[in-house]
């Protein structure tokens, strides 16, 4: 059967550079010729909601596209991979736009104009369009949480509709970090979260501290190492998964993907540790080619 998850997170223009060297260092009025280009629509929510509804995962979008040229591009992307668009709305804020530069190692550096940006423009009385009854889990990228004033409506939307439902959250310190209040908030939703995402330097960022009381709140804790593989904390348990030896050329996207795929995983088995074996192969697939890559179900390495 079925599971039905509602996704909160960023939309925007990626613009992907994929450079010869291996670092970032560049000297003044230098000139680089570009090893690839590419012009893609995504951004957290986006992604994660593509990766979920291409799994068989029934998933609602909730959030808000442009009106101009890249939000109608984004709103046919998600129409393609038949994620349901019932709770979106349009803005006539701009798309949000982030370059990416990519290294011959599949590293990034990237650079986001994120003022005004169309995805922070939602509106929340679109929930009425479902049944929160039948809704399985919320999933909420942290990226979202870029304003102060989106943040605090955003915050007691949540607390009034989805008190009862599983929430992952997934901290994406990356795009938060530098902005004003992005923490404050982030640890309120991390203290309302049934499961939650970080990298290992977002592991570090939260204290040894803070994990603890979250851990022994009840909550459980994902830390993604890359090639590494990934580790899951609860209360008395702690699962390590070994990473996958692939040949990674870009690695954009692959934490969007590995955590659609662990909501999409545990949702239908409530098997944790099948839930990481099953997100860890994929994700680690989806590195293997240049731009956001899905991998099919019965994809073989």
């Amino acid at each position: 059967m079925k599971k039905n998850v509602i996704v909160f997170g960023d939309n925007c223009v990626d613009i992907k550079i994929r450079i010869k060297e291996d670092n970032f260092i560049f000297s003044p009025d230098s000139n680089h010729h570009t090893k690839m280009l590419k012009i893609k629509f995504g951004g957290t929510g986006i992604n994660s909601s593509i990766s979920l509804s291409k799994f068989g995962t029934n998933t609602y979008y909730f959030g808000s596209l442009s009106r101009d040229d890249f939000g109608k591009k984004i709103y046919k992307q998600l129409k393609k991979y038949e994620v349901n668009s019932d709770l979106i709305n349009f803005s006539n804020k701009k798309t949000a736009v982030v370059i990416i530069i990519l290294n011959k190692n599949g590293e990034r550096v990237s650079f986001a104009n994120l003022k005004n940006a169309s995805y922070l423009d939602i509106d929340f009385n679109q929930i009425k369009k479902v049944d929160l009854n039948k809704i399985d889990a919320i999933y909420i990228s942290g990226g979202i949480l870029t304003e102060k004033n989106f943040n605090e409506r955003f915050f007691e939307f949540i607390d009034k509709f989805f008190s009862d439902k599983k929430i992952f959250f997934d901290l994406n310190y990356r795009i938060g970090k530098g902005i004003k209040y992005f923490k404050e908030y982030a640890y309120k939703f991390l203290l309302k979260s049934f499961l939650i995402f970080t990298n290992e330097e977002e592991f570090k960022i939260i204290g040894k501290k803070n994990v603890n009381n979250l851990i022994n709140d009840g909550k459980i804790l994902i830390v993604k190492m890359g090639e590494k593989g990934v580790k899951l904390l609860k209360k008395d348990e702690e699962i390590y998964i070994e990473g996958h030896r692939v040949k990674s050329v870009d690695t954009v996207g692959a934490g969007d993907v590995f955590n659609a795929l662990f909501i999409h995983k545990y949702l239908q088995t409530d098997d944790l540790k099948a839930s990481l074996e099953f997100a860890n192969y994929f994700a680690a697939i989806s590195t293997t080619k240049f731009g956001f890559y899905i991998p099919d179900i019965n994809i073989k390495t």
